[in-house]
């Protein structure tokens, strides 16, 4: 297809990656933000200090930055155009050697996790690189998910931040991990905000419970 010009398979491909992988991502963003100071204290005892959980939100908003432009990575070598990825592969290394060298001496580790946002935010300029690459329609749907991961979001965090008080605990950690997870769906269910590939897998599901 990509041969011939045509480039319209791809490009729906990717918009249904990337519309179906946002909410999977932005779904661990919140319970990793409140609960990272809990795991760490739990995890590390007397050893913890109030960095780490600094370092590991900072890192893995990096990672959920680069993990959308990952289907978009593999697409645009598939088409046959594996020198846009080559370019920003050479940016997002040479951002994050930048970034390191200039905030290591002076905000510690907590500077890495700085440095790797700074450098994975590239993944965004990245992915519309990309869309632009293969001539992509507007995904209709996209607003709708993003609206959705919003609000999913919120009733997230203001139920971490009930269950927060009580975290002391494995067990207590689990279950607030795992109900906040629950709720970021359960919410875009009832408000209709879920893909369209999500609401054919719901239905699946519920078809093979009642069987």
């Amino acid at each position: 297809m990509a041969a011939g010009g045509e480039f319209s398979g791809p490009s729906r491909l990717l918009q249904m990656l990337v519309r179906n992988l946002l909410p999977l991502v932005i779904a661990t963003v919140v319970p990793a933000m409140l609960l990272a100071e809990p795991f760490f204290k739990l995890w590390l005892g007397p050893a913890y200090q109030a960095e780490m959980p600094q370092l590991f939100r900072l890192l893995w908003i990096g990672f959920a930055l680069v993990s959308v432009s990952v289907p978009a990575s593999h697409i645009i070598i598939g088409v046959g155009n594996s020198s846009l990825a080559a370019v920003f592969s050479w940016l997002t290394a040479l951002t994050s050697l930048a970034l390191l060298i200039l905030l290591l001496p002076h905000v510690g580790l907590v500077g890495a996790g700085m440095a790797a946002i700074g450098a994975f935010s590239t993944s965004l300029p990245f992915l519309w690189f990309v869309h632009r690459a293969l001539r992509s329609a507007r995904d209709r749907q996209i607003s709708r998910v993003i609206a959705g991961c919003a609000i999913g979001s919120v009733a997230q965090g203001l139920l971490i931040w009930w269950l927060a008080p009580e975290v002391g605990s494995w067990a207590a950690f689990v279950l607030a991990g795992a109900t906040a997870l629950g709720t970021f769906y359960l919410t875009r269910i009832a408000l209709g905000l879920i893909t369209h590939e999500e609401s054919r897998l719901l239905n699946l599901v519920l078809i093979r419970m009642r069987v």
